[in-house]
Order: structure tokens, then sequence, then C-alpha cells
């Protein structure tokens, strides 16, 4: 156990540093099994703070010299501590230079973290407190310094020496080494700071800005990669472009860097000018990279670039503004891909995300509002709750205020604020300012309450008046930070459709002819209970609630299988549509589920399978959304229902539900899979993305049946197959069906991409979401083949991470949770971020399970909260 918990910092004690710090220079020499980092600062104290001791951040590290205006500081002027270096010895006057000089090493650091080894590379990641690692620094955001920086090492083994902002000077150096100077001319955070050494090979673009200017773009991959980085240069090209011509903000620098990193904790990195990438947001081609590889590059280079204005000229105060830059970025990649790709899909698939992943957070032990109030480990704040749940509420005030002052409301926040560190209140007081709106109770509500709101909405029709009233009810559960929660405030849109199908034309009452009769109405809603009343309503109307999702809150309503089916048959909204057909399925499932329960087969309701034969028929839906469409509610979120989770009743019921639709409209299928596998070749358009999806979706149902000739099929399109998106595809259809065919395309597979480290992903993870009696031995074999590194967080989150969201990861036998356990305190060693974020996925449901899966899980917890867990791993379980 560990007795000396580690403190918490809240976000109330916050106090500015004492010192500005207005130019950094930094000289990072490597050698072969070390690197020195000398460090000279120029500090400039604060009003009244002259004289004030010095702390700064730094671990892991050797401190070899230490001065202050070229004087050196003697031991007696100076305390050094795990964690900490303070100088006491500081002179009383305003302005003074402080030089360090400290040994590191890179080469055994194994945390992903400061600067350390990847692949052939050396690389950095500063963020959120990792600079500390490389030199002694106060490592927070809103410390804002000119940073200037010399990367020295040996010309041979790294070629290439790159740092932020723009090189102004490389040169020879004796003994074989060189150096080259970076110059970033805009003031920073340390956590942005960023540095790359190796061999590597690049790929140049340019980008034309609309002011003239040339700005060069690099890609940096490992050498005989450069090929498979043209789609990424494109997507960068594309991404500085739109949010130009959207926002109206250029991008500042001359030099716009990408580099490719194999293990990386995160995604990606938006160091200034220099990002730094897992290679699998990177690397892409037809052979090797699936559509969905290709939607992920799109989106996160957007969302990395998005941050030089989202971030980086404009930065966050203190950690607890996370959601500031994160929410921000996610809702402008969102819009991005929204614009240029399909916007129904992508809301589509960004509200699935958000259900499953962060509506579980919130029902959980680490529930915490978007901007938390305290914190152990900074880490721990990266969570969906910061990034999606902060994304959609940046997309309310969006909503709330409308796109031409939400833009007005961008340019007012970016211009005031450039080059200083923001709060959230800075971001919208410029929406106020924008728009002349009053958020101040959408403000309060969302940012500082954790939860998801539960909405209960009801309906009646006065024929006789002509008008249909809908009341509201909300409330939410309780979360550790608060049990008596305000009404949230939020956007409802809503649309009423008549009995042709067709939407109304909608006023409230009270609101004159003068005011716009929409067909989508969003009402403000503020209070525990609210009634609005609409006029001029002709008929009994079927409503269409929650509209594109307009908040992130749960919504129910008695809608009558007859009623949801006629939904997902006319509603004019893509959202709601496809969303009528998950709330029928929901039905039907918690129906079969209760069976399965009671000791009897599940069953499907025939009118859930015509309503999808439906779907099938319609030529004028596209192709992707009947293919998302045809997808039943996901177990994570039929899981999030129940107040004791039923594992395997729900993988169950889930399966019988997609085998009936099968059964049922075998031949539909089958003709859509034969005219959609046409023979032509690759393309990656549009039309052909999505044709792709729905013929992968309908190959997999018809293999389910588990006939011989549709094993044979995706065997088929296995073999003659011209792209990864339908090789992956077969894996994927044959990962839960007992076929010797199975055997031999996983080992094809293995033959012909196992030196691949990318493709290879879609093995191990195809196997480990495998429901097939073994899965949790086979993951134990895999862990010792040579294409798993198991200190690669990349190759964790493929196999570890994806095995806990198969229902064999909660056998009753408790082995998966003893396995994980171990998995979580060996990773722990050496990489804490990943260790932490293994186990906030693998223990969410804790509250949620049986008495006998509770108490193994718990014995689980209990060794590792005795196993001296790290201050982020300690964070996360101790909450359980």
């Amino acid at each position: 156990m560990n007795e000396n918990k580690p403190e918490k910092t809240r976000l109330a004690d916050y106090r500015p540093y004492p010192f500005e710090i207005t130019e950094t220079r930094l000289t990072i020499s490597i050698n072969d099994d070390h690197a020195v980092v000398t460090g000279r600062f120029l500090f400039t104290a604060k009003t009244g703070k002259s004289g004030s001791p010095v702390l700064l951040d730094g671990k892991n590290m050797e401190l070899l010299t230490l001065k202050i205006d070229g004087r050196k500081i003697p031991p007696s002027g100076f305390l050094v501590s795990r964690d900490h270096l303070v100088i006491l010895d500081i002179p009383k006057k305003k302005t003074f230079v402080l030089e360090t000089e400290v040994r590191i090493d890179p080469f055994a650091n194994e945390s992903c973290e400061g600067l350390y080894k990847s692949g052939n590379i050396l690389c950095t990641q500063c963020e959120s407190d990792c600079f500390r690692r490389i030199t002694y620094f106060p490592d927070r955001p809103d410390v804002l310094s000119v940073y200037t920086v010399r990367l020295e090492a040996d010309r041979e083994k790294y070629p290439v020496l790159l740092s932020n902002g723009n090189e102004i000077e490389t040169g020879q150096l004796p003994a074989g080494r060189h150096y080259a100077i970076w110059s970033d001319p805009f003031p920073k955070p340390c956590y942005l700071f960023a540095a790359v050494a190796g061999n590597l090979g690049v790929i140049k673009g340019k980008y034309a800005a609309k002011n003239g200017r040339l700005i060069e773009l690099r890609i940096y991959v490992d050498s005989g990669s450069e090929n498979r980085t043209k789609y990424a240069l494109e997507c960068l090209k594309d991404s500085l472009s739109w949010f130009e011509n959207k926002y109206g903000l250029p991008y500042l620098l001359d030099l716009y860097m990408i580099v490719a990193a194999d293990s990386f904790n995160a995604g990606a990195m938006e160091n200034t000018g220099l990002n730094i990438f897992s290679s699998r947001y990177i690397l892409a081609d037809p052979a090797t990279a699936t559509d969905s590889d290709y939607q992920n590059i799109a989106a996160i280079i957007n969302h990395e670039s998005d941050h030089y204005w989202f971030g980086n000229l404009v930065t966050v105060r203190d950690w607890f503004q996370l959601t500031l830059k994160e929410g921000l970025a996610v809702f402008t990649d969102q819009t991005y891909m929204a614009e240029t790709a399909s916007a129904p899909i992508k809301r589509i698939d960004d509200v699935n995300r958000l259900r499953n992943y962060q509506f579980t957070e919130d029902a959980g032990p680490g529930a915490a509002p978007i901007k938390p109030s305290e914190a152990i480990s900074f880490d721990n704040l990266y969570t969906a709750t910061t990034y999606r749940k902060g994304a959609e509420v940046v997309r309310m005030i969006h909503t709330l205020v409308g796109e031409e002052d939400y833009l007005r409301g961008i340019k007012i926040y970016v211009i005031n604020h450039r080059g200083q560190a923001a709060t959230t209140e800075d971001f919208v007081t410029a929406m106020e300012t924008a728009s002349g709106r009053d958020l101040s109770r959408f403000r309060e509500t969302w940012y500082h309450q954790a939860g998801t709101p539960v909405c209960r909405v009801r309906t009646e029709y006065d024929k006789k008046r002509k008008t249909y009233s809908l009341t509201v009810e909300q409330n939410c559960p309780p979360t550790p930070e608060c049990s008596d929660k305000k009404p949230f405030y939020f956007p409802l849109a809503v649309g009423l459709l008549n009995s042709k199908g067709r939407d109304m034309s909608l006023r409230l009452k009270g609101e004159t002819d003068s005011v716009p009769a929409l067909a989508t109405k969003v009402l403000t809603v503020y209070e525990k209970r609210q009634t609005f009343i609409f006029k001029g309503i002709t008929e009994k109307p079927i409503p269409s609630l929650l509209r594109n999702f307009s908040a992130p809150v749960k919504l129910f309503y008695d809608y009558t299988p007859e009623e949801l089916a006629f939904l997902m048959a006319y509603d004019s909204d893509p959202f709601n549509r496809y969303e009528a057909g998950q709330r029928f399925a929901v039905l039907d499932l918690e129906r079969s589920i209760a069976h399965i329960q009671k000791g009897e087969e599940p069953s499907a309701d025939p009118a859930l399978i015509f309503a999808y034969g439906r779907l099938l028929d319609d030529r004028f839906l596209d192709k992707d959304f009947v293919a998302l469409a045809l997808t039943p509610p996901s177990e994570k979120e039929l899981l999030e229902n129940m107040e004791i989770c039923d594992f395997n009743a729900v993988a169950r019921a889930r399966n019988h539900l997609i085998r009936g639709i099968a059964r049922a409209h075998e031949k539909k299928l089958k003709t859509i899979y034969d005219s959609l596998n046409d023979g032509r070749p690759y393309a990656h358009d549009r039309e052909a993305i999505a044709g792709r999806a729905l013929k992968n979706k309908a190959l997999c149902y018809l293999a389910l049946l588990g006939k011989k000739e549709y094993i044979e099929l995706a065997c088929s399109q296995f073999a003659n197959a011209d792209n990864m998106t339908d090789r992956v595809a077969v894996l994927y259809c044959l990962t839960n069906i007992r076929c010797k065919e199975r055997k031999t395309v996983f080992e094809r597979f293995y033959a012909d991409w196992r030196l691949d480290t990318l493709a290879i992903d879609d093995w191990l993870c195809a196997q480990a979401i495998s429901e097939l009696p073994g899965v949790l031995e086979w993951i134990k074999t895999a862990e010792n083949d040579p294409v798993y590194d198991r200190k690669n967080p990349n190759k964790i989150h493929v196999l570890l991470f994806s095995f806990l969201g198969n229902p064999k990861y909660h056998d009753p036998a408790g082995e998966g949770y003893e396995f994980i356990a171990a998995k979580i305190a060996s990773i722990d060693k050496f990489n804490h971020l990943i260790a932490a974020n293994l186990a906030k996925r693998a223990f969410e449901n804790y509250g949620r399970l049986d008495p006998v899966r509770k108490e193994l899980m718990r014995k689980a917890i209990d060794r590792l909260l005795k196993s001296e867990p790290s201050d982020k791993l300690y964070e996360i379980i101790s909450k359980i």
C-alpha cells in the first residue's frame, strides 16, 4: 500500500510564477550513452519578488553546473530533491541570468517522456509536465519564453537535427560531429518544446498563404517510407488552407515540420512548428492502410495544426484549463472532417465515441467536470471528458450564438490573447462579446459540473387549439465533486414530422409572424422543468428530438416501435434517422437480454428486422450511412444502461440480432455485396470509400451465417484484394467464426505483413477481440511474438486495450482481471501514463459488476495498490 499518499494540486491554489523567463537558450549535446543539456535563462522578477527563491522542476538528471550571472552557486545556496531544484542564493535585483548544466540518459528512458529513444531516433514529448526530464525549469504552461536551441551530435548517426521554429545555422564540429541552431521567435511554454535527432528521410512541399507567403512543409520519416507520406502532406496543406479560409487566421512561421515516431504515448503532439506524430497517423498507402487509417490521418493532422492557434499562440494558464485547447481543437477537427467528407457520418461517429467512452467516464468513480478542480497527476486530466465532452460544450456554444458570431468570437479570443496563457473564462467572454449573449449560466454548469444530464420529454397535442406542448425535465446523477446539481443550460434541437413524413414549420407560442418558421427549432433548456408550446400544428406530429445530437445528454421519450420505424424511414435529420434505428434496436435488445437472463431464448422483433430491410432497399441513402445504420448499438452502450453489467447476455443478444438481420435479408445482402464487389481498381474517393464500407458490412453479416459459400467468398476477397481495407475486413469477418479458413487467413496475413509494424496491428487487434475460446491464452502467446513490443505504447493499445472490450475479459473465473492487473503493474515500472490509462479503462465498470466479478476485480485492484504504484496510477485506482 502507498503509505505516503501523493498530494493533490488544486485549481483554487493557483498562483502566478514569481518570475518571467523572457529568453531560454539550450544546448543539447548528444553522446553515445548520455546527453548533456546546458541552459541559459534570462529571469525577470515580477513586482515585489526580487530576491525570492527560485523553484525549478526536474527529475532523473544529474546537476553538473549551476551559475547566476556567471557566479557559481555554492552547495549551501541550493537544494536538490527527487523532483525539484530550489535556488536560495538569488540576487536582489530585477533581472539575472541563470545557467545550468545537467546530464541525462535518453537511451535508458523508457517512459516516452522528456528526451527518449524511439526506434532509431531521439525525440521529445513534454506535455504535460515532462520538460523537467530534460533540464531544470518551471515546468508549467503559464511561463512563456523565446527559445533558441543548439543540437550537437554524431554526424553519421544523427544527420538530421531539428527543433522548434526556423533553422538559423548549421556547421561541422571535431570528431565527426555537427550542430544545428534553431530559433522560435514566438514565446511558448516549455511543454511545446521539441527536439529530434536521427537518420531520417524527408518529403517537402509548399503552402501558399492568402497573403502570398510561401510556407515550407516537411515530413520526416524513417528512410524508405517517404512515399507513404504523400497523403499526410496533402492533408497538412488542406488543413492550413481550410483554417485560414474559415477563420481568417494565417500560420505565422516560415516552416511547418512533422516527424513520425514509432514509439509515442499519444496520437500526436502539436509542438510549435515541429509536430511529433505516432507513425500510424502519418504513413499510408492503399496496400498498407485502411480507409479508417486515412480518415484518422486527416483528422489528427487537422487537430494538431489547429493547435497552432488553439494552444500554441494562445496557450493555457494551468492544466485545469486543458479543455480550453483540447475541446476547442477537437470541435474544430470535427468541423473540418464534416465539411470535407460526410457531415452525417462524422456526426454519428463522434457521438458513438462520446457515448462509448465519455458517458462511461461520467458514470464512473473518476467522473470530473471538463474543467476539474483538483488532480494528483495532470496526465490524468487527458480524458474523453476533457476532449470529447469539451468539444460538445464548444459545439453547444456554436449552436447558441450561431456560426457568424462564433467565428467572430474565435478571432476576438485569438487576437486578444495571442502570446498569453488563457483560461476558459477568457474563451467564453470572447463568445459573449461577439454575440451579445449572456453565457454565465451555461459556463457555470458545463465547465464546473460533472455527469451526463438525463432528460425526459413528454408531449401533448391539443387538436382544438392546434398546439403541441413539449415538456422537458432534467436531472443529473450525483458525481464525486457534487451531489446536488444546478440545471444544465443547453440547446435542444427539435423537429416535428407530419403523417407524410415531412417537416412541419415551427413557431413557438408567443412568437410573431416576423420570427421565421423553421423545420428545426432550437429550444434553450435551463430549468429543471420547462414546457414549450408550438402553435399552428394542424395534426398530431411525431417528434424528432435532439436533432444532430445538439447537447451531450441522455434523452428519454416513450416512442412506440411504429414511431421509431417511421422516423427511420422519413426523418430529414440524418443523425436522428440513424438514432431512431438505434433506439428501436435498444428496445428490442433489452427485451432479448431479459429473456436470456430468465433462461429463455432471445428473439428479434420482426418489425425491427423489416425496418433494417427498408434501409437496404433505400437507394437514395449514402452507402456508408446504410453500413452504419445496419450496426446495432455497441455492447458498451447497452451495458451503460444496466444497473448490473451482464456481459454475456448483452453479447449474446446483440449477436443474435445481427444474425437475425443476416438470415432475413440474406438475398439483399448478397446482391449488395455482388454489386459493390465489381472488380474495379482501388480508388480513394468519397464514393469508393462508402462502397467499401457497405460491401464489407454485407460480407461480415453473410459470413456470420456460417455457410460455406460465404466463408469462401470472404477468403476470395482476402486473396484478391488490392487494398488493405478489404483484407482487414476479412480478418474482422472471420475472427468470431470457428472454421479452418479462419486459421488460414490469419496465418497468410501474418506471413505477408509481419515485417510491417503498422499493418500487423490489425492482426493483433482482430484476434484480441475474438470471442472464441482461448483468446486470453492467445494474447499471452502473442506477447512473445517478434511483432509485439511490450514497451511500445502503440502495441499495448492494439493488444491489451482491445482485449478490454472483449466479453472474455470479464470471464467469471477472473483470469482476465488478474492478467490485466499484472500487465498494469509491469507497465507502470517504465510508463506511468500508459499504465494509468489502461487501469482507467480496465476498471471503469467496477461499480456495476455482479458480486462475484466485483470481488475478483477488487482483489486485482488491491494487489495494484500494494505494488507501490506511481502517482499517476495511484490516482486512478485509489478512487475505485
